[in-house]
């Protein structure tokens, strides 16, 4: 079932305009506004960054970075990641974090303070101006809207149950969850390359990456049937057709 396009909202998100966060690029991660990324930090200078976001709003931007890099170079990045806030934080007895990150909004990353490029000083790595891109939301008092989510719950949950085998947060994928929150949460668990999720996150209707999840999970779906459909017909003697 197609989503219906974003009436042109703003996220649901509390920030607007230019902020200023420290950056933490990740190979592996692909973050979206309305989910929950658990961390843990070891690294030194990643200990500090989270010192600095401790005292200042608790907030971190999370950024794919495009390669893995040594210890003290600046990697590739997206220019594009998501703003989050620190929903608890463990400080570990020799000084590593456990942290859970609730997404806020997506942000842009502009120029990067020049200071973050000295490994000399960990504490202020990353330091930039970020600005928040809002998105267009679907609006749920459209009856069309209200059904394409009920039919993405429905294809996100059978995703879950078949392709995750159920491991995957049921609670988060609830009717009583905003749509938007749905639509990026399905898309964290989804299985498939970092660049595709990334391009998910990129798209600014909330509308548009829904039909294209729900693309996605279909299709691994339909492949799953035929993979099945397969295997229960295949001869038990693979030498006898």
């Amino acid at each position: 079932m197609a989503a219906a396009q974003g009436s042109g909202r703003p996220p649901e998100g509390k920030v607007s305009g230019p902020v200023t966060a420290p950056i933490f690029p990740l190979p592996n991660v692909v973050f979206f506004p309305h989910t929950l990324l658990p961390l843990h930090i070891f690294e030194p200078r990643y200990r500090s960054m989270v010192q600095a976001a401790i005292r200042a709003e608790g907030r971190i931007a999370m950024v794919l970075a495009r390669e893995e890099r040594p210890p003290s170079a600046w990697p590739s990045i997206h220019l594009l990641g998501t703003l989050g806030r620190i929903e608890f934080v463990e400080r570990l007895p020799d000084g590593r974090y456990h942290l859970l990150l609730r997404g806020l909004v997506r942000v842009d990353v502009g120029e990067l303070d020049p200071r973050s490029l000295d490994a000399t000083d960990p504490a202020r790595w990353f330091e930039a101006e970020l600005a928040a891109r809002g998105e267009a939301v679907p609006d749920l008092q459209d009856p069309r809207v209200a059904d394409a989510k009920a039919g993405f719950l429905m294809t996100a949950r059978r995703y879950g149950e078949r392709i995750l085998e159920g491991r995957y947060p049921a609670e988060l994928l609830t009717d009583a969850a905003p749509y938007v929150a749905v639509v990026n949460q399905a898309a964290t668990i989804l299985r498939s390359s970092l660049e595709g999720k990334q391009a998910l996150l990129a798209l600014d209707d909330v509308g548009e990456r829904a039909d294209r999840v729900e693309r996605l999970m279909l299709d691994q779906l339909d492949a799953q049937g035929t993979v099945e459909a397969f295997t229960s017909h295949r001869p038990p003697d693979p030498r006898r057709n």
